[in-house]
């Protein structure tokens, strides 16, 4: 990962080197659990490449925000 992402666009070369530097990869099995509705944000996942499914309860179906059902990045198994 580089950094060249538009989530990162307002940082300099710098700060993302560093941002980058501090985070850490990890595998998550086919049907594996990421994170769970209502669980305390302490990360901030970013998905390298795979697909994953965002599951999101009835009462918070109508938030808002726009929640994708579905997401698709690179290959998935």
């Amino acid at each position: 990962m580089d950094g060249s992402n538009f989530v990162f666009d307002f940082m300099t070369p710098e700060q993302r080197t560093e941002l980058i530097n501090c985070m850490e990869c990890i595998c998550v099995r086919k049907d594996g659990i990421i994170i769970r509705q209502g669980d305390e944000g302490d990360y901030f996942y970013v998905i390298k490449e795979g697909a994953i499914d965002v599951y999101v309860s009835e009462e918070q179906q109508n938030q808002d925000y726009n929640t994708p059902q579905d997401l698709s990045l690179g290959q998935s198994d």
